[in-house]
C-alpha cells in the first residue's frame, strides 16, 4: 500500500522518516509510510 501525502492540491511522497503501521489486534505489518519533512510541513501549512 503506497500513502502519499496531499500538499497544495498535489499528491507527493514523503521525505521524512517511515514510519511502519501495523494491526494493533495481530501486530502484523500493514504498511509503511513516509513521513512528512519539516519543508513538507511548511509548504502545507501555507497552502491550507
Amino acid at each position: 500500500m503506497e500513502a502519499r501525502l496531499l500538499i497544495g492540491g498535489e499528491h507527493v511522497a514523503g521525505a521524512g522518516a517511515g514510519l511502519e503501521v501495523e494491526n494493533p489486534y495481530t501486530e502484523a505489518a500493514l504498511a509503511s509510510v513516509a513521513l512528512p519533512s519539516a519543508e513538507q510541513v511548511d509548504s502545507a501549512i501555507a497552502a491550507a
